[in-house]
């Protein structure tokens, strides 16, 4: 879902009846997170949330190989990749949150069993 702040996203999932539930404190975290790119309707979604030791090594030993190599097998790299995270619900704690983009399930497969994300 997209908000104009975090205050609207606050005061969205204080309000709507679903997820006002207390039950689900344990089962489901909600973040808010800056969006770089625009999210395809159609798109397949990768997400990884981090808990980094070294940011700053990660950023710039890690990030640009993956972007490059997401690219060159299909998919849009960095619709979210911050550092930026704020969890408005749940237990699940990370410090770094990315979002992949695949144009299809078959492309995202491919990449994964391709070996192609252990060559950096």
């Amino acid at each position: 879902m997209h908000f104009d702040s975090v205050k609207s996203a606050e005061q969205w999932c204080q309000c709507a009846p679903g997820f006002k539930q207390h039950d689900w404190l344990d089962d489901v975290d909600i973040f808010v997170l800056p969006i770089n790119l625009p999210i395809n309707d159609n798109a397949i979604v990768e997400i990884h949330l981090l808990n980094l030791r070294d940011s700053q090594l990660f950023e710039s030993e890690f990030l640009k190989p993956y972007g490059k190599a997401i690219e060159e097998a299909g998919g849009v790299p960095f619709v979210i990749a911050s550092s930026h995270v704020i969890r408005i619900r749940g237990i699940y704690n990370c410090n770094f949150f990315i979002l992949t983009q695949w144009p299809s399930f078959e492309v995202a497969k491919n990449w994964h069993l391709s070996g192609s994300k252990f060559h950096f």
